[in-house]
């Protein structure tokens, strides 16, 4: 197949991990190596093909758009789909429906640092006739998907860290079919219609790289203790004394959403939701 021309960056979430780093900048514009995560996930897609990006926003989404617009990068282009309400992993596909065609693309969280071929992912993809391919690792993160001869089972195991389980790395080759596992619109799970669709007999190819490199760009972590990634990134791992970390005050949840969806993908992976 044709490396995708398109591809959709998650971008929406709170970021209350990296606290407070992200009080008054969202996630994906905190520098890593002095250069925000946001541009080193562009970029790396420009590397593969990609020409046309959709990211969406909902938290600082006036950064977010203020970045984009004064950063190009060349022989790309780059749409905001601003999200009124939060939608969750799933539902900014739905509300970005416009920007979608018939042909696959990539989707990735905005919040992770990747070093894989995409390959992998095109050759698993088609040769499963997969509604999906999804990076895995096989031996970082928390583990809860079950895979059995590359496509995966479950995503909840109730063994989570046994032999045949991975942790989900928040980047994937999609389907446009994979729309039609979703409700119509509101917050939504991609976990959720990937179980939906496993249950309709479609394949979701898991493409395992234990060799390549994958940073996440917010693991969990005390506050006041930055992770190695950002320390690096800013000089220091330790508070200044008498430094104590307060909890932002981020905008009231909407009634009946969830607080994150029940499967986290990886350590640092966000619905969306505060």
């Amino acid at each position: 197949m044709k490396p995708p021309r398109k591809a959709v960056i998650l971008a929406a979430g709170y970021g209350e991990r990296l606290l407070p780093l992200t009080l008054l900048r969202p996630k994906p514009l905190v520098p890593v190596w002095g250069t925000p995560v946001l541009r080193h996930a562009i970029e790396m897609l420009q590397r593969w093909g990609v020409r046309d990006v959709v990211v969406n926003a909902h938290y600082h989404a006036g950064a977010l758009l203020d970045y984009l617009r004064r950063n190009p990068v060349a022989g790309i282009r780059v749409s905001l789909s601003f999200e009124p309400e939060i939608l969750g992993t799933g539902g900014p596909l739905v509300h970005a429906r416009w920007f979608l065609d018939d042909e696959p693309f990539w989707m990735m969280n905005a919040d992770i640092l990747a070093d894989v071929p995409p390959a992998p992912f095109l050759e698993a993809f088609t040769r499963r006739g997969a509604i999906a391919a999804l990076w895995l690792h096989p031996s970082c993160g928390p583990r809860t998907v079950e895979v059995s001869r590359g496509a995966v089972t479950h995503f909840r195991s109730s063994h989570p860290g046994s032999p045949g389980t991975c942790t989900f790395c928040g980047l994937h080759l999609v389907s446009p079919r994979l729309l039609s596992h979703m409700p119509p619109g509101g917050f939504a799970s991609i976990i959720e219609a990937y179980e939906r669709a496993i249950r309709a007999g479609e394949c979701v190819a898991g493409v395992v790289t234990p060799s390549a490199s994958g940073r996440i760009s917010a693991r969990p972590a005390p506050i006041w203790r930055p992770t190695p990634t950002f320390s690096n990134a800013r000089g220091g791992g330790n508070p200044a004394p008498g430094f104590t970390p307060r909890p932002a005050r981020f905008p009231a949840r909407r009634t009946g959403s969830p607080r994150r969806e029940p499967f986290p993908f990886h350590p640092a992976r966000k619905s969306g939701m505060p």
